[in-house]
């Protein structure tokens, strides 16, 4: 398996988190669509909590979570708080962020300086990192 940069892993990480964190409330605030004439709703969740890395998939197959484990270094977590900060879990490391919510899409701005995107999926964030779609759930 090839290495990566710890700070690369990191800012994935991060990212993924997230994800996670966007669509991990199970009790999703509503509001009403302003770009729909029909009476359509979109759904905004909350994303405030620890999430943590359960899975993995390639080309919508299922990987191995120890095989994404073992390429990331370790476990994977984030934490989103109210206030906007962030931080980051990765193995034995860890690193602040700030984040922000549009919609369904989670902004995760790492202290390296690095961006990450997460997009919130049924109750779950998900991130893309080296061709692989990377799941994460609230805990």
């Amino acid at each position: 398996m090839k290495k990566i940069n710890r700070g690369v892993f990191i800012a994935i990480f991060c990212v993924v988190a997230g994800l996670f964190t966007a669509c991990g409330s199970s009790s999703p605030e509503t509001i009403p669509s302003e770009s729909s004439a029909v009476s359509s709703q979109s759904q905004v969740f909350t994303c405030v909590g620890k999430w943590e890395i359960t899975g993995a998939k390639r080309n919508d197959i299922g990987i191995a979570l120890d095989e994404i484990l073992e390429e990331m270094g370790g476990e994977v977590s984030l934490t989103l708080k109210k206030d906007g900060s962030a931080q980051v879990v990765l193995g034995n490391s860890s690193m602040d962020a700030t984040w922000s919510q549009n919609e369904r899409t989670i902004l995760l701005f790492m202290s390296n300086g690095e961006k990450l995107e997460l997009k919130t999926v049924d109750q779950k964030l998900e991130m893309e990192w080296e061709g692989k779609v990377l799941l994460f759930e609230k805990k």
